[in-house]
């Protein structure tokens, strides 16, 4: 309707260029011969410009006078999502401005109705199942900042914002809708949003450690779950046990570790008749066989910890499903690399995972 209003004046204004006319601003879309005074006798002439300027260039309105309402359903066409695949940036996926432009177009209201909760874990390993579903989190805003619409985009504008909550890493929310109450540079309050999860994006930061006068600068890779939302709003809820403390992030506790049931991560190892390993399984994901596998799964396992030392955490325990042939070799490097990582600079062993169980054995081959 904005845009309707807008094209309008331009017309009001290219017609007193043209033909010496002055024409009364329309306050509005209801269009009447009355809303029209002009100073000269070439009324005739400046009322049949307005009228085919406003059916040629605006073409906004119906018979009625009223533009019909546009209303979209909450729930995405998951094709638009098609070939979408995890860790990498968001902006580069297959979807992206899609889904993002499917998410302003909603009823923001209609959009946080059909919001779930998600535990964290499972967005980290079962990213595909969740892919385009729209996504609750309610936590503490840690950042939030502008960024460029896009070339040849409507919206100029969009803003990134980073929400922590108890059991997760940050996640980053890309909205274009800022309410009154926000401001770019804004952090350290309780926030909530529903957007469509879109991946796991992968960010690329750094670590610098003083160990006895020398200064380490570890390389961090940081898979964060990204948010595609429509705004974010102020949340009421006194949540909040800890805060952010001046030079470093300190995630809130935002629920007790009681009052969470996590599920196992499940890792499987399917092998040879002979045991030799034929795929190392986290969850639904195929890691490979080879050495960089177990590699891999350490990664992915502090991705879903989040943190180590994680209070929320210390329960999650990891099932180890091997076949009957698989080789011990393979099942102790599984739990090896759940359990945590060497840090050769302390030469201390950070730990991540320290319950493990085994599911019931398979018949041979």
């Amino acid at each position: 309707m904005r845009n309707c209003k807008v094209q309008i004046e331009k017309c009001r204004l290219r017609i007193e260029r043209q033909t010496d006319l002055r024409l009364f601003p329309i306050p509005n879309l209801h269009f009447s011969i009355c809303t029209l005074q002009f100073t000269s006798s070439r009324r005739v002439v400046g009322l049949l410009l307005l009228m085919a300027l406003i059916t040629t260039e605006v073409g906004c309105e119906n018979r009625s006078g009223k533009s019909p309402p546009v209303s979209l359903p909450v729930a995405v066409d998951k094709s638009l999502l098609k070939g979408v695949e995890d860790k990498i940036e968001a902006v580069d996926a297959p979807g992206y401005y899609a889904l993002l432009d499917h998410a302003g177009a909603v009823s923001a209201t209609d959009l946080e109705k059909a919001g779930v909760k998600v535990a964290y874990v499972d967005l980290m390993a079962h990213p595909e199942q969740f892919r385009g579903d729209p996504i609750t989190i309610q936590g503490v805003l840690w950042r939030l900042y502008e960024l460029p619409g896009g070339r040849d985009r409507e919206l100029k504008t969009l803003y990134e914002a980073w929400i922590v909550t108890g059991d997760s890493q940050p996640y980053r929310v890309v909205f274009s809708r800022l309410m009154p109450e926000f401001v770019p540079g804004q952090k350290l309050r309780t926030v909530q949003v529903t957007g469509y999860f879109f991946l796991l994006e992968r960010n690329e930061t750094s670590e610098e450690r003083w160990i006895e006068d020398l200064l380490y600068v570890s390389p961090i890779i940081v898979v964060a779950p990204t948010l595609l939302a429509q705004r974010i709003t102020s949340s009421s809820d006194p949540i909040i046990k800890t805060s952010f403390e001046t030079g470093g992030l300190e995630p809130p506790v935002l629920l007790e570790a009681k009052d969470i049931n996590l599920p196992d991560i499940k890792v499987g190892l399917h092998s040879d008749k002979d045991g030799t390993l034929a795929r190392l399984m986290l969850g639904g994901n195929n890691l490979g066989n080879d050495d960089d596998a177990f590699e891999r799964l350490n990664e992915e396992i502090l991705q879903i910890i989040g943190r180590p030392g994680n209070p929320l955490v210390k329960d999650l325990a990891v099932e180890i499903d091997a076949d009957f042939e698989c080789q011990y070799k393979y099942v102790a490097k599984a739990i090896v690399s759940c359990s945590g990582r060497f840090h050769p600079q302390t030469g201390r062993t950070v730990r991540y995972i320290e319950k493990f169980k085994f599911a019931l054995p398979h018949n041979p081959k």
